[in-house]
């Protein structure tokens, strides 16, 4: 599966597309190539040398792990009360640090694997 299919399955499953864009140059750089090309290496089980990649055995939740990730990065209030959900989804396509761009590479690399 290539970078653009697993986008559009993000889609399918209400994940925004410019977030997986953003964590693209991560998933598909350099350092992890090694890992797409090993054919013995137990894809549900492996950590890809990240601890919390660990309990991620399974596409469904790969998906289930990027959509609590992005609610815990998203679900802010300012002092009125008002959602700042837009605003912080924003701040997170532009930088969408290191646990998310893990989680997508995790799940990028079971969907591959199919």
């Amino acid at each position: 599966m290539d970078y653009d299919s697993f986008k559009v399955v993000c889609f399918t499953n209400d994940i925004d597309p410019e977030l997986i864009e953003a964590c693209r140059e991560f998933v598909t750089g350099r350092q992890h190539t090694h890992i797409f090309e090993r054919p013995k290496l137990d894809r549900a089980n492996s950590d890809l040398g990240y601890a919390e990649l660990a309990d991620i055995d399974s596409t469904a939740k790969g998906i289930k792990e990027i959509k609590e990730a992005i609610w815990m990065s998203t679900c802010d209030y300012d002092s009125m009360g008002r959602s700042l959900e837009k605003k912080r989804m924003k701040q997170l396509i532009a930088d969408p640090g290191k646990h998310m761009k893990r989680i997508v590479l995790k799940t990028y690399f079971l969907f591959d694997g199919k």
